[in-house]
């Protein structure tokens, strides 16, 4: 049987939530795990979702009578280090100066949990953030609120979960709601062997960018799209990143999500990718990049074992 799942790409400007904003870059994917397939049926912005209120409590209302699975490109906590007790940040969090904003500043988690490191804040990383930047992502920090920075988007994710209560994954088990669980486009694509990097803009090279993703998602990892949204997905690199996100919530959805995990992951949270080379069970194993890259760490090993590559031919 299907199982509904979404992907949240959120933002933390307070502005891109607001009901009268166009062009916001807070977009949402719905749709369904269907064994391989990934099938999208809905994608719009968050200023779309039924409901009464603002568009950042129809998202909470939407999450919390969802029987199936969300994934969420935002940091879910902060480095152990900074945050020992995962409830009281996030109270703390959304216990932040709102001002008419639906969450606070990333200044202002930046000067909480770290009142003595600058102006905005300290480039620190979770486990999980660390990881994917030895393997060469720039993911950026929760408890940095300059450029680039997690700290706006870990606010308003944090004040989310929150309010929504319910399963987050490995968080925080029981609970009424869809399970969540933290996303990273540019993680899913460096996975599958494709570009992370350089499709966002308005610019043709990115549009083409967003047109080969797009195109390798279908051929090779499920994904089922009408036209319409893939126009979408064509024209906005938020509405894709949304559809990435889906994802991992589809990866919760088929229980393939990671069994072994740190013991800091239970504070800290964990970002969960789709490890599964072709979804969709055609064409090649992996995509030409990806067997590039697994080749040579291949002949990197057997050169260091002293063998050749003969038998892996």
């Amino acid at each position: 049987m299907a199982k509904q799942v979404l992907g949240i790409n959120v933002s933390g400007s307070a502005d891109q939530w607001s009901a009268k904003k166009r062009n916001s870059n807070v977009w949402i994917a719905s749709g369904r795990a269907d064994g391989a397939r990934l099938l999208i049926d809905d994608l719009s912005p968050v200023q779309a979702l039924a409901g009464k209120g603002e568009p950042f409590d129809r998202l909470v209302a939407l999450l919390t009578g969802l029987d199936g699975f969300a994934a969420i490109d935002a940091p879910f906590s902060a480095p152990r280090d900074y945050a020992a007790s995962l409830p009281v940040l996030w109270a703390q969090a959304s216990g932040l100066p709102h001002e008419g904003r639906p969450f606070g500043r990333g200044a202002d988690l930046v000067e909480l949990l770290a009142p003595d490191v600058g102006r905005h804040g300290v480039k620190v990383y979770r486990a999980c953030e660390a990881l994917w930047r030895q393997r060469g992502l720039n993911t950026p920090s929760t408890l940095w609120s300059g450029p680039g920075g997690g700290a706006g988007a870990a606010v308003a994710c944090m004040t989310l979960l929150l309010m929504r209560g319910g399963p987050v994954w490995p968080l925080r088990p029981g609970g009424a709601g869809a399970v969540l669980v933290e996303a990273y486009p540019a993680a899913q694509l460096f996975t599958w062997g494709l570009e992370p990097s350089g499709y966002g803009g308005a610019k043709p090279k990115a549009a083409a960018a967003r047109a080969r993703i797009l195109a390798a998602l279908v051929a090779d990892h499920g994904l089922v799209v009408s036209e319409a949204l893939a126009a979408f997905c064509r024209d906005n690199a938020d509405a894709l990143d949304a559809v990435l996100c889906a994802y991992a919530a589809k990866t919760m959805a088929d229980g393939r999500h990671p069994r072994q995990l740190p013991a800091v992951a239970r504070s800290e949270g964990w970002i969960v990718v789709d490890e599964t080379s072709s979804a969709a069970g055609r064409g090649p194993l992996l995509a030409a990049t990806a067997e590039h890259r697994v080749r040579r760490q291949l002949d990197a090993l057997l050169a260091a074992m002293g063998g050749t590559d003969e038998a892996a031919d």
